[in-house]
């Protein structure tokens, strides 16, 4: 027979052929839809062969690896298989050790791997807000900021002889308060009163609902170095070494004095223990139910920065502000104490010292390296010192252990390395900075829900540049010619 034509034997590839009984069977595939059967059939058969990898690999060896990986990782393991997310919650040492890791030392016998699951979870929440986020940055508030507190929904500075209120968020200004004749050296405020004192003594008391001064009172013979709020209480420290205690609501308002024998620059509560912490020399803390020390913890002279001598000549009381020398925090657990470049940790359980570190290097400590802020939560230490164009954070999760990394998890500095930081505030996702000189604070927003509502730099810029374009057209536009018979408004 002749042989085939192409296009015979293709005719032939695709035409039915027919079955023993005379009915047309499957149509015969081109050798294309051929290779693709084959590929589909091998990568089904790759699929059903590794549908559960983690069989691969013994327990042992899951578990060796399952050693090694982080709160975040493990706990993304648990979502992958039933059988990892078996073998995770039957090994309960796994969170034993996250925790240890975590924390510097061992959970508390009484918990279940559930709670200490918990708890890790918690504070890697708390920790990524700020460690994993990208914050936006802007200026806010108000100028030559030397004081500032704030909390989730306000904010609270003053600049020479005025308090200002604003929201940090927005940047939305409130009011101003004036009152005070002589530089605002600290201020504390709660739910129901603001506090405010100066640096010749006086204590204001203002309404937090009305904004107005409700309490002029000659708190101390110095400076006021610091006040804080507890209950219905408004506590007060100065430079003279006295602890007043005080209650807006009696027609004597003064209810208890503590004598500290010292300069007295800063002060922290402790609420669950009723226990008061004052930093001078050394720290001390004090028991309101009693009004006797209870805690006495000595710390070097050196963080303490002697007036006469940071002047070159006699001074009765500090000109600027009355916390530069030491600062004070706690978060229940830890109390921490910085100045003059210096910072120390201690466990309140036990009264010791955990840890010490010196973050004044590359300043002249004689000179400069006076503490500009301190907090302390669960998490992290904020920290700066002036002279320094930035603030310290730093992980102290595992500082009751001894084992914490002196080092920074993160800094955070003004866009412009020639603006120092005169003070700032810390709260939850929010770090506001008070800049020296004529500058506006400047604000790091870690919470991303708030971003839209208070915008950013580049979001004012972006504002900027339509407003003026938006003039360039107005002032484009012709006059309306007046017509001779205006239109009728009246029926």
């Amino acid at each position: 027979e002749a042989p085939l034509s192409r296009r015979e034997r293709q005719t032939q590839n695709f035409s039915p052929s027919p079955s023993a009984g005379g009915s047309p069977r499957s149509y015969s595939c081109s050798p294309l839809n051929s290779l693709m059967g084959g590929l589909s059939v091998r990568l089904a058969a790759d699929e059903s062969r590794y549908a559960c990898t983690e069989d691969v690999l013994p327990d042992e060896a899951w578990l060796l690896i399952l050693e090694e990986i982080g709160v975040k990782e493990l706990c993304v393991v648990c979502s992958v298989s039933k059988h990892l997310n078996g073998l995770v919650h039957s090994s309960p040492y796994l969170w034993m050790k996250l925790y240890k890791n975590t924390f510097g030392i061992e959970p508390e016998t009484e918990w279940s791997a559930k709670v200490v699951k918990h708890v890790l979870c918690k504070s890697e929440r708390s920790a990524s807000k700020w460690l994993d986020a990208k914050p936006s940055k802007k200026y806010v508030g108000f100028k030559s900021t030397a004081v500032l507190t704030m909390d989730d929904s306000h904010a609270i500075s003053g600049d020479g002889q005025n308090l200002r209120v604003w929201v940090h968020k927005n940047d939305r200004r409130i009011k101003t308060l004036k009152g005070h004749t002589a530089n605002i050296s600290c201020i504390g405020f709660d739910t129901n009163h603001i506090s405010s004192g100066d640096v010749t003594g006086h204590l204001k008391l203002w309404s937090m609902d009305e904004l107005r001064n409700i309490r002029s009172l000659r708190a101390h013979a110095d400076t006021v170095s610091d006040t804080l709020h507890f209950q219905t209480l408004c506590i007060t420290c100065s430079l003279d070494g006295f602890i007043k205690v005080w209650d807006a609501a009696q027609a004597h308002p003064l209810v208890l004095t503590l004598e500290g024998n010292a300069r007295l620059y800063n002060m922290c509560m402790h609420g669950a223990r009723n226990r008061l912490y004052s930093v001078g020399s050394d720290i001390v803390g004090w028991d309101l139910e009693t009004a006797q020390p209870a805690l006495r913890i000595r710390e070097d002279e050196t963080m303490i920065t002697d007036p006469d001598e940071y002047y070159g000549y006699p001074v009765d009381v500090w000109p600027g502000t009355g916390n530069c020398s030491k600062a004070l925090a706690n978060n229940g657990n830890l109390l921490a104490s910085a100045g003059k470049g210096i910072v120390n940790v201690y466990d309140i359980r036990t009264s010791e010292r955990c840890c010490t570190w010196d973050v004044g290097e590359g300043f002249d400590r004689d000179v400069q390296g006076d503490v500009t802020g301190l907090d302390l939560d669960d998490w992290k230490l904020v920290v700066g010192f002036k002279g320094r164009e930035g603030i310290g954070v730093y992980d102290v999760r595992s500082a009751s252990s001894g084992s914490m990394k002196t080092e920074p998890v993160m800094e955070l500095r003004p866009p412009e390395r020639s603006r120092r930081i005169a003070c700032f505030g810390v709260f939850d996702s929010y770090a506001v900075a008070g800049l020296e000189g004529d500058h506006q604070c400047y604000l790091w927003n870690f919470d991303q829900t708030h971003v839209a509502e208070g915008g950013s730099d580049d979001d004012d810029e972006a504002r900027h540049a339509h407003q003026s374009r938006k003039q360039k057209k107005k002032k484009g536009r012709c006059a309306k010619e007046r017509k001779k018979y205006p239109k009728r408004t009246t029926r």
